[in-house]
């Protein structure tokens, strides 16, 4: 029998041995020791563990998302496998049970621990309570080596959560390759009972299953819808991807770049590579064509220039194009011929400018006959200060033109569909002269009118008729190819026919034949100047008043200059002119139809001078009456002027003679009144309140035209009316004697009526 080594010091030099070993993986496994002391001799078999626990969880794994209040934690730990070059295989771990501890969040406080037992590798924990928010699960190994190990597992809990959730992916993601892996998240565990309408039956753990399908997928959307059943309830589940065919580039397909519109928004459509999911409009999803392809979306536009931007996703591809909103329709700046012309072609060459390049038609419905267009655009450059700018120019050569009024219409449309409509009328004449207005047959409330005629070449006047009456101012009178107006045409009440004969440039005789209607009561023309008849100034602010026979008076005042001018109807009328201050004058006369009557008036002054007095004593029987009369013009004595003197008892005359004097003897004493008029002269009158002593009496007279034509009356021609000038000028007087106090109530002097 061998003697044996005390066991404790073998196990003792073994333990050491196995902890230096344990450093070193390649050392771990079995170990034989044999030990001996003298002759005792002992041998020992050792297991070295250098490995420390491993807890691996297999449901739920790391960043679950839970929905219930608990769940059931299972997984494996794994410590030492059996050794490759152990001919015994010793057992692979040597666990029975593990701890472990909940804690609210990664950092929290724990609020609940417990152990498990470990059969076979394998471990449980049952029914574990659920915090709501992030749970922190730490499961603690300890194996017959003496290592421990912590390993935890982090998960969130939410009442709330979805049944089924996309890991990693987004419903609505697009791909490139032709299958899909995916990972769901199960709030509980769950079973899938069909994909798609086909039966399945794989059951899940709550919390992460990584690998849960693997999806084939076509071009375009693919749509999976998932009916599950868990805690005895069942629900859908639907997720899309998109399989794009590619990354390559988008385009903008409609409209072009640099477009121009002129609505307030555009469809713009987008070609993407087959199976893009969606695509953005400056912001607004378009709506995906049944190629797969395309993409459209109205987008709206602001006046001016606009960029539309589109983004396919989700790759982010971009493109962009901008449009002009154009809503101003086009103008036509300058055209000839102009409208409203009168041409002698039997067609016409129709040119001018727009103010934009635009597509145009002329368009005639001459006649209700069948339009006709002509689209023409010509651009021509031109120079205009230091900028190189373009002009939009037309010419519609040769345009045929029917005989009378042509309606054309020029219709303008732009790029962007603006239109506009010009209207062009261009009549085709045979006549080289044409009057404007009045037209004929129209009517006028005047009894002259003004012609307003277009000359469409050179050509001289003949005559003017105007019904009947030949005007001859205008015989003679040349027109250029053009517009001209013929003023003061004399026209009587009722029908007025107007001929116009002129020669053309190539010697032709023309007549031009047209009416007009007067509807213009018969009346004349009264006018003049009022003046001081001494110094010519001229009276401003005299009340004129014209009496027409069977008529109402009529009342008109001068102005600054003298001047006056009205009318009246025509016939026998009275004219009086009374102002402050001076004699007033007065007349009659007869105004002919359409007759312009000139009257001038220069009125007297009545002034007061000193008095010279030669009184012949007082209490006389009768009064003696003596003067001289003499002429305003000039101061020329005045014979042949009769002097009338009418009191209440007597009427007296006399004559003045050759040196203009005249006396009366044996007047009544009392008030008495004095007449003086001479033929073509302006009568004067005077009245004396009381004379009782002998009266120096001087009076000067001026002709009169009040009482006849004083001028000429006369015609120049047919078309000038009878203008006929008359002229009143009267004289002053002056008073002697202490009777002369009463002469119209004025102090005794000099005294002038004008």
């Amino acid at each position: 029998m061998k003697p044996r080594v005390p066991r404790l010091a073998l196990a003792l030099a073994i333990a050491l041995l196995g902890a230096a070993s344990a450093a070193r993986s390649d050392n771990a496994g079995p170990f034989s020791f044999h030990a001996g002391a003298g002759a005792a001799i002992d041998d020992l078999d050792l297991l070295v563990d250098a490995t420390r626990p491993q807890v691996q969880f297999t449901a739920p794994l790391e960043g679950s998302l839970l929905g219930g209040t608990s769940t059931t934690i299972t997984g494996n730990v794994a410590d030492f496998s059996t050794h490759p070059s152990d001919p015994r295989n010793l057992p692979g771990n040597v666990f029975h049970t593990l701890d472990w501890s909940l804690m609210d969040g990664r950092s929290g406080p724990e609020v609940l621990s417990g152990s498990a037992p470990v059969v076979d590798g394998h471990f449980v924990i049952p029914d574990l309570p659920l915090l709501e928010g992030e749970n922190a699960l730490i499961v603690y190994a300890r194996d017959a080596a003496g290592w421990y190990e912590g390993t935890t597992l982090v998960f969130d809990v939410d009442p709330n959560a979805p049944t089924a959730a996309l890991v990693g992916v987004l419903d609505g993601q697009a791909v490139l390759s032709q299958s899909l892996s995916i990972d769901l998240n199960f709030a509980a565990a769950t079973t899938v009972v069909s994909v798609n309408g086909v039966p399945d039956g794989r059951s899940f753990p709550a919390g992460l299953a990584p690998a849960a399908f693997a999806l084939s997928l076509a071009l375009g959307p693919n749509t999976f819808t998932l009916e599950l059943e868990s805690a005895g309830e069942t629900s859908s589940f639907s997720f899309t991807f998109y399989r794009v065919a590619s990354r390559e580039p988008i385009a903008i397909v409609q409209p072009f770049d640099g477009a121009l519109v002129n609505t307030t928004s555009v469809p713009v459509s987008v070609r993407a590579p087959l199976g893009t999911p969606f695509v953005t409009l400056n912001g607004r999803p378009a709506v995906r064509g049944e190629d797969l392809q395309t993409f459209t979306a109205d987008v709206p536009l602001n006046e001016g220039s606009n960029t539309v931007s589109a983004i396919a996703y989700p790759f982010g591809q971009r493109a962009s194009v901008s449009i002009t909103r154009d809503t101003t329709p086009p103008r036509v700046i300058s055209m000839a011929p102009g409208s409203g012309r009168t041409l002698l072609a039997s067609a016409a060459t129709i040119q001018g400018v727009v103010s934009e390049p635009a597509s145009l038609e002329l368009v005639s419905q001459v006649d209700f006959r069948d339009a006709y267009t002509i689209p023409i655009l010509s651009v021509v450059p031109g120079i205009f200060g230091d900028t190189l700018r373009y002009i939009h120019a037309f010419e519609f050569a040769d345009f045929a033109l029917d005989p009378g009024l042509n309606e054309i219409y020029l219709v303008l449309r732009d790029r962007a569909g603006n239109s506009a409509v010009v209207p062009l009328d261009l009549t085709r004449s045979d006549s080289a002269l044409r009057i404007l207005d009045p037209e004929a047959g129209s009517s006028v409330a005047a009894l002259e009118t003004s012609l307003r005629l277009e000359a469409l070449e050179t050509l001289a006047f003949q005559a003017l008729y105007v019904g009947g009456r030949q005007l001859t101012s205008f015989r003679g009178r040349t027109l250029t190819a053009g517009i001209a107006q013929l003023d003061h045409i004399p026209l009587a009440p009722g029908l007025n026919d107007i001929r116009v004969v002129y020669q053309r440039y190539g010697g032709a005789q023309e007549v031009l034949v047209t009416s007009v209607t007067s509807t213009a009561l018969p009346i004349a023309t009264l006018r003049g100047r009022i003046t001081d008849a001494v110094t010519g100034a001229p009276l401003g602010g005299a009340t004129i008043t014209v009496a027409p026979d069977g008529a109402e008076p009529i009342a008109i005042t001068t102005a600054s200059d003298g001047r006056y001018q009205t009318a009246i109807p025509t016939g026998p009328y009275a004219v009086t002119v009374p102002l402050s201050g001076f004699l007033p004058a007065s007349g009659t006369d007869v105004a002919g139809l359409g007759e312009i009557i000139e009257t001038d008036h220069a009125l007297l002054r009545w002034s007061t001078g000193s008095p010279s007095v030669t009184p012949t004593g007082s209490g006389a029987a009768s009064s003696h009456l003596e003067g001289v009369v003499t002429q305003v013009a000039g101061g020329q004595p005045l014979a042949g002027a009769q002097v009338r003197v009418t009191s209440a008892a007597a009427t007296l005359t006399a004559l003045s003679g050759a040196d203009g004097a005249f006396a009366i003897d044996g007047i009544p004493v009392g008030p008495f009144s004095v007449a003086v008029s001479k033929t073509g002269y302006f009568p004067l009158s005077y009245t004396i309140e009381d004379a009782d002593s002998s009266i120096a009496f001087d009076t000067k007279f001026g002709r009169s035209g009040c009482l006849g034509y004083v001028g000429t009356e006369g015609r120049s021609d047919a078309a000038t009316p009878r203008v006929s000038r008359r002229g009143c000028a009267c004289g002053w007087l002056r008073l002697l004697g202490a009777a002369a106090a009463g002469a119209r109530g004025r102090s005794p002097g000099e005294w002038r009526a004008d």
